[in-house]
């Protein structure tokens, strides 16, 4: 089954109250979902690959607010009001950096393989023939993550045996705005302001972080036992583990420390336990176990669980 055809199966076991919002990315927010949604009584907030506004339709007066601000990342958005649902613009510069990295990765990659494709005419052994060279070409379009659409390319032949390749990047203007780090939100939610509909998309952005921590530390998978019992209890103590990691976000949320899981795992990782061994004059080896000095992060981090600044104490072994 594919992953959109998942979602009536998961509200219809989860149970939800009508009027219930539901938050979900692009993939699984076809159209049929979204219209399942409202005829269950649900609400619906999820990601867009387009503005997707119909009827009548009214912007924000006050154009782009800032929704997030910040160093690291800005965020700006624009509420648009239609007639069934609203949308809301959103533009990262973090996001809008990132794209435009990948655009450029694209770029050279499509263009490097069209001049292979186009080297290959001149060279004794290389691919001449029209039909064939047309055929590579459909396959660097495959590999080049859509880039290939704002490319006008022509092959000329003659007698059957391409002569020339020539290519242009004639809508380079439709690709910056594909890659400008712009998102919609579209909400059937008429009751929030920009604010509120940003916050609570991004709530998927903890529960991906989350998974992705299951799928790979927590050991969820692989699972390499054969007996269903040893399958359950390995299942069993990884979504045990996982209600621990979601106890201490959640703890964490109500002090004000929104991040994600993984952020905050790895600026722990550097508060580490050291082991120092050292022999006594008895002959006997002394083994010494503590921690290093927590830094201020670890220190606000432990606060805000109720630990102490040492969580675990200093021990000492002699063998």
């Amino acid at each position: 089954m594919s992953e959109p055809g998942t979602l009536e199966g998961m509200v219809t076991t989860l149970g939800g109250k009508e009027g219930s919002t539901v938050v979900i990315d692009a993939g699984i927010g076809t159209e049929e979902n979204l219209k399942m949604l409202k005829g269950k009584g649900y609400e619906y907030v999820c990601v867009a690959r387009g503005k997707s506004v119909s009827g009548e339709e009214e912007e924000a007066e006050e154009g782009m607010i800032t929704i997030k601000g910040g160093k690291e990342n800005k965020v700006e958005a624009k509420l648009v009001k239609g007639k069934e649902e609203w949308v809301l613009i959103c533009e990262s510069e973090q996001r809008r950096a990132k794209e435009q990295l990948m655009k450029e990765g694209f770029e050279r990659r499509f263009e490097e393989g069209l001049e292979a494709i186009k080297g290959a005419l001149q060279k004794k052994g290389g691919t001449k023939r029209y039909e064939k060279v047309l055929e590579r070409i459909g396959r660097l379009k495959e590999r080049s993550h859509g880039i290939h659409q704002y490319y006008d390319i022509e092959v000329t032949q003659r007698d059957g045996i391409a002569a020339e390749i020539s290519y242009s990047y004639e809508r380079q203007e439709e690709a910056e705005e594909r890659y400008s780090g712009k998102y919609y939100i579209r909400t059937s939610r008429k009751d929030l302001n920009e604010q509120e509909i940003w916050g609570l998309y991004i709530t998927l952005s903890g529960v991906e972080d989350s998974f992705r921590s299951l799928k790979s530390e927590l050991g969820i998978r692989p699972v390499y036992h054969y007996k269903g019992r040893r399958i359950k209890g390995h299942i069993f103590i990884s979504v045990l583990a996982y209600h621990l990691l979601n106890a201490i976000r959640f703890r964490l949320r109500s002090k004000k420390y929104f991040m994600l899981w993984s952020t905050v795992r790895k600026r722990l990782s550097t508060h580490v336990m050291s082991t120092i061994t050292m022999k006594a004059e008895d002959g006997k080896t002394v083994c010494i176990r503590t921690a290093s000095k927590p830094e201020i992060f670890h220190r606000d981090i432990y606060r805000a669980l109720g630990l102490k600044a040492m969580p675990i104490r200093r021990r000492k072994v002699e063998i």
